[in-house]
């Protein structure tokens, strides 16, 4: 069922965004249905990738667990702005910032803007 979402996403009939989340999420469950792994490649440790670390993890948590919808929110929380606000801030050497601007920030797809007193000015 996956493959076959994945193809629909990326055929010539598929709707595909500028930010496109929905096929992280959807490489992320044909992995998953295939028995494999999913590795995330960053060079640099950018913000997105922390985000989608974190999503992934929840993603795999509400899978595996029971959580109603408001335990699966602050479980994101949580998590977006934890493990991977912490490794952004280590990546940089700087005080744990993720850098995004204003405009970045209302612009990322749904569910995947960290709350905003978590960004300042980190040069990633």
């Amino acid at each position: 069922r996956a493959l076959a979402d994945l193809n629909a996403h990326f055929s010539p009939l598929g709707v595909r965004y500028p930010k496109d989340a929905a096929a992280v999420g959807l490489v992320r469950d044909v992995a998953r249905e295939l028995g494999g792994c999913r590795a995330v490649n960053c060079k640099s440790g950018k913000d997105r990738t922390g985000v989608e670390l974190a999503l992934a993890m929840c993603e795999e948590a509400k899978r595996q667990l029971p959580l109603s919808a408001a335990q699966a929110t602050a479980l994101a929380d949580s998590l977006v702005g934890g493990l991977s606000f912490q490794v952004t801030g280590q990546n940089c050497a700087q005080p744990a910032a993720y850098a995004f601007t204003e405009f970045e920030l209302v612009t990322l797809p749904p569910g995947w803007a960290p709350n905003w007193r978590l960004c300042g000015k980190a040069r990633t």
